[in-house]
């Protein structure tokens, strides 16, 4: 039972506030489950014909009526490139970014600082000149070789 008035207070609601009980899934068959659910909750229970199909039947009829679960892709005016690095080792710890998101850079420019596993800083420069476009790589973050870190455009 503690699972149900530890549920309750996650989403921040009382006992009091709770109507009635309405326990689903086949372990509800179970007499004893019921009992102990009113006794810790005291709280009137209700049942249902077939408690281990309640969840499905619910969800069949309220899937059509959900609407679509989809969202088309953002695209951006100008195509973007992904960079990625061959990081020396493998992988690196991502300290910070040198360039902004927006902000142009040109060739053999530091993007990116990094801290290999052997406490190494290392630059990731760009390839060629362009424009930061978006971070797919939060500074803090473990990054590695080959990695999508950012987008950029040409």
């Amino acid at each position: 039972m503690t699972c149900c008035t530890e549920l309750l207070a996650r989403v921040g609601v009382s006992p009091h506030q709770v109507a009635a009980i309405l326990p689903v899934g086949g372990g509800v068959r179970m007499p004893a489950v019921g009992e102990l659910l009113q006794q810790a909750l005291r709280l009137p229970l209700h049942t249902v014909e077939e408690p281990e199909l309640a969840t499905v039947r619910g969800a069949a009829r309220w899937l059509p009526q959900s609407g679509p679960r989809r969202v088309p892709a953002a695209t951006s005016p100008e195509p973007s490139i992904p960079l990625s690095f061959a990081i020396p080792g493998g992988s690196a710890h991502l300290l910070r970014w040198l360039v902004a998101p927006g902000q142009a850079y040109v060739a053999g420019v530091p993007l990116a600082r990094v801290r290999l596993a052997s406490g190494a800083l290392w630059d990731l420069t760009a390839r060629m000149p362009g424009t930061l476009d978006r971070l797919l790589a939060a500074p803090g973050s473990e990054v590695t070789a080959h990695e999508w870190l950012a987008l950029a455009r040409p």
